[in-house]
């Protein structure tokens, strides 16, 4: 699924990047892309909801050139003048002077007329017709002339090479998890040695006050002498004002420098504890009071990161989490699939959980030649799907059918089931949903380490997969904002299915919270997701996405955010409660 290349995708870079001018030269770009996806290289180009024509390039960008090992120009007449193309080219080249740079001159646009000619100077480049460029089908001879310009070796060496680093990440685990426990110890000596030198300038500026005070009451006397022999020297009056007021600006320097002093000590001291605390969401707000505190750049910086790495709206005891999880999970109606002595056919009961009371009971028969060896049950919030094996005597097949009845008993559809990927273990399925978008009905299968996507047609869903080598180990959907949430190895990666059955590797979107591992996870609506780990209960809004956004957010803009995404939690619990 493109979900999971994604995660990769973060991990190990780009093989290549492909610069272009949106004025002419979209839909080319887009063909030479689709064209190396096929020859399996890893290719980065941006969306067209990334930015704007003519501004600076995102820091997204940014970071997908640094990432990439090659670099594409496509030189139209309307990448003469882009100054996106120059900060392209001209970023690639500053960090990664040997890597390959393979320039296409459209109708011989790269010429000194570019703003960025004086970049690639000397290089070569491939031409192609602005025929072709119109037609947005690059040449067959300008891919050709790519390919052999890419020589170097694709994922397999990223692959031993993060094999690589992850021993090394192990070793310096290890050697920081000692340098830690140091550390804590420094930081309560420093923490000691603070309070102590706080109580020193405690006492310093009492003592200062009192002078300021004493020196405020004889520039009173004085201005009274002064006032009283005004008739006699004016001008001596003048300077006894001008005396007090000096002496007043000076314990107002005295204060102001004691004041900020103190706001520093106490921000640094509260950065230091926000990477310390274990509750995820109490580190992010003792984060946003070392900023309110002092607004340095250094609080600033910290309070991004940790909201990057934990964006929870909310967090609560374990038992308010247990709760909800009951409240949201527990189904009030279950199912079961019964084959009566071992006759054709199959008996499905809908029964009453809280009196198992049997409330419903419909059989179901494709003819009178089949057995059904197994049958195992998926509910979602408002149809139920059974996924059966079954055993045809008369042709000797296994063959697989998914049922699906609605909320009220009724059956929606009978579809045969063929998968595409020829090594799909049928006892490994974790998980089965179906859900609509456009009136179009879709279904999603989950084993240890595929997803599939199918829908149905001619009464048969055929599902595609995609092989990973990250284990999954659990899954949950919500089959009404078709939100995926995925527990894989490395953390928790949230997925919004949304409807596109182009071959475009550039939609989607996700979010991936690396160093998640919820022993629990459950959706609380549509829209909220409920997360137990350890002894904590966190809640993510899945709109709030920080892989995209928040990252450029300021700190009130992040503090804002996360208020009012609480708010309207808070908000959702009690209208609920109040239907009920």
């Amino acid at each position: 699924m493109r979900g999971l290349k994604k995660i990769k995708k973060s991990i190990f870079g780009y093989d290549i990047f492909i610069s272009y001018s949106r004025l002419d030269s979209l839909q080319y770009a887009y063909s030479i892309a689709k064209l190396l996806i096929n020859d399996k290289y890893e290719c980065y180009i941006d969306q067209l909801v990334s930015r704007a024509p003519g501004k600076d390039i995102t820091p997204a960008i940014k970071k997908a050139i640094r990432k990439s090992t090659a670099f594409i120009l496509i030189g139209s007449a309307g990448a003469q003048n882009s100054k996106s193309v120059h900060q392209e080219v001209t970023l690639f080249l500053s960090t990664k002077k040997n890597n390959p740079v393979i320039p296409i001159s459209i109708n011989n646009s790269i010429c000194e007329k570019a703003i960025w000619y004086e970049n690639i100077a000397g290089i070569q480049p491939k031409t192609d017709s602005i025929q072709n460029l119109k037609d947005g089908k690059p040449d067959e001879t300008v891919i050709q002339q790519i390919r052999d310009a890419l020589t170097f070796t694709k994922k397999s060496i990223r692959l031993r090479k993060i094999a690589f680093a992850i021993l090394a990440a192990v070793t310096v685990v290890t050697i920081v998890a000692f340098f830690i426990t140091i550390l804590q110890v420094n930081i309560a000596q420093e923490a000691n040695r603070n309070e102590q030198r706080a109580n020193v300038l405690a006492d310093s500026a009492t003592k200062q006050a009192n002078s300021a005070q004493e020196r405020q009451r004889t520039a009173e006397i004085l201005a009274t002498k002064a006032i009283y022999e005004k008739k006699l020297a004016v001008s001596e009056t003048g300077k006894a004002i001008q005396n007090q007021q000096f002496a007043e600006y000076k314990a107002s320097v005295a204060y102001d420098k004691e004041r900020k002093s103190n706001l520093v000590a106490n921000s640094n001291y509260l950065i230091t504890r926000s990477n310390l605390l274990e509750n995820k969401f109490f580190a992010v707000d003792t984060a946003l009071l070392a900023y309110d505190i002092h607004p340095s750049d250094l609080a600033d910086s910290n309070v991004s990161t940790l909201f990057l790495k934990y964006p929870f709206i909310y967090t609560s005891n374990l038992d308010e989490g247990e709760k909800l999880e009951k409240e949201f999970t527990d189904p009030r109606i279950y199912v079961e699939a019964v084959q009566k002595d071992s006759l054709p056919g199959l008996e499905i009961h809908f029964v009453k959980k809280i009196d198992n009371v049997r409330i419903r009971t419909l059989k179901y028969n494709l003819h009178n030649a089949e057995i059904y060896k197994d049958a195992e049950v998926f509910q979602q919030e408002s149809t139920y799907l059974i996924l059966l094996k079954t055993f045809i005597i008369v042709r000797n097949l296994e063959q697989n059918y998914i049922l699906s009845y609605d909320s009220n008993f009724n059956l929606l559809k009978s579809n045969k089931v063929e998968f595409t990927h020829t090594q799909v273990d049928f006892n490994s399925i974790k998980g089965l949903f179906m859900y609509k978008i456009n009136n179009v009905t879709n279904y999603i299968v989950v084993l240890d380490n595929l997803i599939g996507e199918g829908f149905a047609l001619d009464n048969i869903i055929r599902f595609e997969f995609d092989k990973s080598d990250i284990k999954i180990e659990n899954v949950i959907f919500n089959e009404k904002s078709t939100f995926l949430v995925t527990k894989i190895l490395t953390g928790l990666f949230i997925q919004k299915i949304k409807p596109d059955r182009s071959d475009d590797p550039f939609l989607g979107t996700s979010l991936y919270l690396p160093g998640i591992f919820p022993d629990r996870f459950f959706f609380i609506g549509n829209r909220f997701l409920g997360l137990l780990m350890s002894d904590e209960f966190y809640v993510l809004d899945l709109d709030l996405n920080p892989n995209v956004a928040n990252g450029h957010l300021s700190v009130s803009e992040i503090a804002n955010n996360r208020k009012s995404r609480k708010e309207d939690f808070n908000r959702y619990l009690k209208t609920k409660n109040a239907v009920q």
